[in-house]
């Protein structure tokens, strides 16, 4: 028997990529690209011609260029500030929910995330954002494949790295920040000072070290707190934004539970 037919959509202003994938002896015979754009913007308007309204699987780059057509690597700097990381996850996503709102799709795809980042941190970010899975464009395009496959079916795809940083979460007994904890953690863990953090919070040192004794007593001394901000998805490609809201915590615990065998 053939495996059944994924359709995929393919989002990334790099054009060598976009136009690539699916190209003869790129994906399997059973994969069949039905979208491509450069961003979101551009997706929302493919998304209403598709024939069947059916697409399973969309490959995204972790960092799109705002303007359709912009391409960093062979046309040109982008234009604007990039979409990128969770925030790219969560803008497609909204795209294809209004997709299937407005009946153009029968249901919204799997987002698997296609990115040249080592960045594990920001890979679980995109996990906590809805993503199914992550692979780096060094892999092989079997793994690519397989990864599709996987997503397709409803499941997961994550590496080595991402999974350490799950299972740091999973092993705490108290998973819970609040919104100024979370703030103070983002900064500390991209290497800020007290005195930098309380200059950008605007708040004074000894209210620094309160949120900072108060993670330490949660979590332990022994945890680093670069490693902690990580596993909580509080470090991203962009700069340090202490007003995020913090991350979904049950879509860690979903994420740890299927995680586990």
């Amino acid at each position: 028997m053939p495996p059944p037919l994924v359709y995929v959509g393919v989002v990334d202003d790099n054009t060598f990529y976009r136009d690539w994938l699916g190209q003869a002896g790129t994906l399997p015979p059973h994969h069949h690209v039905v979208a491509r754009a450069a961003d979101a913007e551009q997706l929302a308007g493919v998304l209403t011609e598709l024939p069947d309204g059916r697409c399973d699987v969309i490959l995204l780059d972790l960092r799109i260029a705002p303007g359709p057509g912009v391409d960093p690597v062979h046309g040109g700097g982008p234009t604007g500030v990039p979409v990128q990381g969770r925030e790219a996850v969560d803008l497609l996503l909204r795209v294809a929910e209004a997709a299937v709102t407005a009946g153009y799709l029968a249901r919204v795809p799997a987002i698997l995330v296609y990115t040249q980042e080592l960045a594990p941190r920001v890979h679980v970010a995109c996990l906590i954002a809805g993503a199914a899975g992550v692979v780096h464009k060094g892999e092989s395009l079997d793994r690519l494949g397989q990864a599709i496959d996987i997503v397709a079916a409803g499941g997961l795809v994550v590496d080595e790295a991402m999974a350490t940083l799950i299972e740091l979460l999973a092993n705490q007994h108290r998973l819970d920040l609040t919104d100024t904890e979370s703030a103070v953690l983002a900064l500390a863990g991209h290497g800020l000072t007290r005195h930098q953090i309380a200059r950008r919070l605007d708040s004074a040192e000894s209210t620094v070290d309160k949120h900072l004794r108060a993670i330490r007593d949660k979590f332990g001394n022994d945890v680093h707190l670069t490693d902690l901000a990580d596993a909580f998805g509080l470090r991203d490609l962009a700069p340090p934004e202490p007003t995020r809201a913090p991350v979904r915590r049950d879509r860690l615990r979903d994420i740890a539970r299927r995680l586990t065998p």
